[in-house]
């Protein structure tokens, strides 16, 4: 199969979502890190993950 990647402009959850909905499979960020001001707190919201910085533990199945 093939992988559908985008790669810009990526800036929030809900544009995550609108890309995966046309079946995109992965993505690059890139600005939206390099303008945050806590760059762990840019990726935590993107990644919709509520993993506290130094718990590799990933979130329980069903919770994504």
């Amino acid at each position: 199969g093939r992988i559908l990647v985008s790669e810009s402009g990526i800036n929030s959850q809900d544009h995550l979502r609108q890309l995966a909905a046309v079946g995109v499979n992965a993505v690059l960020v890139g600005e939206a890190l390099v303008t945050a001001t806590d760059v762990a707190a840019k990726v935590r919201e993107l990644s919709g993950s509520a993993v506290a910085l130094g718990d590799p533990s990933p979130p329980p199945a069903g919770d994504s």
